[in-house]
């Protein structure tokens, strides 16, 4: 992650194994405040892999902690993929907001120039307060919230998909889409009111 006034170190091992580590400095003369600190551990074995960051952040007297771990496997013409992420947020008064995400993805890339990806995503909140527009903010997005609006528990669970159609190693035509359904306090602004929402897309993608 790119830091401003900050240093990284990253070191990628012979053996597979990757790490990294960073400081971004503080834009006050508090030390401590507007900080943050990151370190990353991962290890590349081809067919497996698995990688796993912790993200602390002192934003003007509100901590934020961030960790997560993930991985994939690929066996023959499948891969799966999964992953958890873990939120700690500090709310004030509020007190401190909690939340839970998992992942869990396919992907099917049979000779021929179809692949096929299907995956769930659940997020999960607790003690969350609402922003200024009745919404809850993503992890990570800072302490703007509506004390008056009160706590929420809740989560928000979607299913996505994608079919690749490969015009050369290049190029490739998609069709992807994905279902989301909110469930108990759980709230956001692109659903306009609505518990669930449907995304459909298509497109052509290069690399050069």
């Amino acid at each position: 992650t790119r830091y401003n006034n900050g240093l990284a170190w990253k070191k990628l091992f012979s053996n597979g194994i990757f790490a990294s580590a960073g400081y971004a400095f503080s834009n006050s003369t508090s030390f401590a405040s507007g900080s943050t600190y990151q370190a990353a551990l991962g290890y590349n074995g081809g067919p497996f892999n698995v990688s796993a960051f912790y993200n602390h952040v002192n934003n003007t007297g509100f901590v934020n902690q961030t960790w997560s771990v993930g991985g994939n496997y690929t066996f023959g013409i499948a891969r799966i993929n999964a992953g958890y992420f873990r939120y700690l947020g500090d709310q004030g008064a509020l007190g401190q907001r909690q939340d839970n995400a998992w992942t869990v993805s396919f992907k099917l890339a049979p000779k021929g120039a179809f692949d096929y990806e299907l995956g769930y995503q659940q997020m999960r909140v607790h003690n969350a307060a609402y922003n200024g527009d009745g919404d809850i903010p993503n992890a990570n997005t800072g302490h703007v919230f509506d004390a008056a609006a009160g706590l929420h528990n809740g989560f928000k669970e979607t299913l996505y998909g994608s079919v690749f159609y490969h015009l050369s190693k290049r190029t490739e035509l998609y069709l992807a889409g994905d279902y989301m359904r909110l469930h108990g306090g759980y709230t956001v602004g692109t659903t306009f009111g609505s518990k669930n929402q449907l995304e459909l897309t298509s497109g052509v993608r290069t690399r050069f």
